[in-house]
């Protein structure tokens, strides 16, 4: 099973659509969650058809014309059923279930306030969404915040402010980060020279029951369409991404550096890649 998650904006534009028919094309998913649709539900059967999906349901736009705010939608193939649990103009819930399996599991498209005197609605969404969960749970989709200071190249550096509330809303609901290949950065102001700025803004999280129901799991970043976003792809198998090598996160305590023994590995390391 695959799932694509894409902040697609510019849906009007017919170089947009065009965008969005050729990946579904190339990557074969799934289900697809869009985010900022300008389009009525209604208007999005098209793609919906040219992509050899059957389902489509999604959060009407507000306002008209350029006042338009654009809500996100779900698209899904025959192999599916889906049950949308809730939805609004920043998450769509939904239970999956692949036919032929008895296994369901809960997948949450999730958009991020991008105004930060707005992201503590987000974090108390995510919060709220994950009260009384008992099922394996993936969150994905555009959360408009880095985790780390490492998560943003360019701009003003990440306050500690900044990235609490998403962080806590994870820790709470037990939300683990999938990671990635690809580029390090899902999202960029798409200016030259020393005002351009990159973040990382798009990402796959789960729970610890969906990654053991999903252990070769992973997440791919591709290039961007013509978009300030690039789409990202969860390969629930993880064939299409299995040569590639999968970035992974390594921490480790302050103290453990103090231990003579890291100390001596460190050097050996370093005199072996001196050599080399």
């Amino acid at each position: 099973m695959k799932l694509v998650s894409w902040n697609y904006r510019g849906f009007g534009n017919p170089w947009a659509v065009r965008a969005l028919n050729k990946l579904l094309k190339q990557k074969d998913p799934d289900l697809v969650f869009l985010m900022k649709i300008r389009k009525k539900t209604n208007e999005i059967n098209t793609v919906r058809r040219r992509g050899g999906l059957e389902n489509v349901i999604g959060v009407d736009c507000r306002g008209e014309g350029r006042n338009r705010s654009g809500g996100p939608a779900v698209i899904w193939g025959k192999e599916l059923t889906v049950e949308i649990k809730s939805m609004s103009l920043n998450h769509i819930d939904m239970v999956v279930k692949e036919k032929g399996d008895n296994m369901q599991w809960r997948a949450t498209g999730f958009y991020g306030c991008p105004e930060a005197t707005n992201k503590n609605e987000s974090w108390e969404l995510l919060r709220s969404l994950g009260q009384a969960n008992s099922m394996p749970w993936m969150v994905f989709g555009d959360f408009n915040q880095e985790i780390e200071q490492k998560e943003k190249l360019g701009g003003l550096s990440v306050t500690f402010s900044q990235i609490r509330g998403f962080k806590e809303a994870l820790q709470i609901n037990e939300l683990l980060d999938l990671g990635f290949v690809g580029h390090a950065f899902t999202w960029t102001n798409n200016q030259g020279g020393n005002q351009n700025v990159q973040e990382r803004l798009d990402r796959a999280t789960a729970n610890i029951s969906w990654k053991e129901a999903f252990p070769r799991a992973v997440v791919e970043y591709f290039q961007r369409y013509r978009s300030d976003h690039c789409p990202i792809l969860i390969d629930m198998v993880g064939d299409s991404t299995s040569k590639k090598k999968r970035v992974k996160k390594f921490r480790f305590e302050e103290v453990c550096w103090k231990r003579k023994s890291v100390k001596k590995l460190s050097k050996e390391l370093g005199s072996r890649a001196a050599a080399e």
